[in-house]
């Protein structure tokens, strides 16, 4: 007989238990051995309990983008990506800026960020100076633009 079976046989009283408290039962059952009486069945039911029955941490991440995007219109999706990272690792410390650890690794890291942001930046910037010289609509400029987007794309990826 396969684990659930016989623990569907299980005299356990549920009606009276909240549902952790109730697979805390489950889980301290024990064989005549020593050993877990229902040890894949535990898995299962401890990898279940560990999915979120609720979106709320998804819908404060869109309220968070919202809020964020109505108080700084300009903002780019590279710029909402890093503040919510910011944000997000700062929760790990309570919000407090004094807990945090700058460590070398941290400040290689902030290096490398802060060259890529200059390359996207000078790539925008190239983008808009040619779009202005070019205020004719032609289509050499069509194969232009498409250039000047493949440049900008390979910019952001480094």
């Amino acid at each position: 007989m396969d684990e659930f079976t016989l623990f569907q046989l299980e005299p356990i009283e549920t009606f009276s238990l909240s549902v952790d408290q109730h697979w805390q039962k489950v889980f301290e059952l024990k064989k005549a051995d020593g050993s877990a009486k229902y040890p894949l069945l535990c898995k299962v039911i401890k990898a279940l309990l560990c999915i979120p029955h609720g979106n709320a941490d998804l819908e404060r991440g869109f309220s968070e983008n919202r809020r964020m995007l109505l108080e700084r219109a300009r903002l780019t999706i590279h710029n909402v990506n890093g503040i919510r990272q910011i944000l997000s690792h700062a929760k790990r410390f309570g919000g407090d800026p004094s807990k945090f650890v700058v460590t070398s690794t941290i400040i290689k890291a902030v290096h490398g960020s802060s060259k890529r942001y200059r390359e996207r930046i000078a790539a925008e910037e190239s983008v808009a100076k040619r779009r202005c010289t070019d205020s004719s609509k032609s289509p050499e400029k069509d194969d232009a633009e498409q250039a000047v987007q493949a440049e900008v794309e390979t910019a952001k990826k480094k």
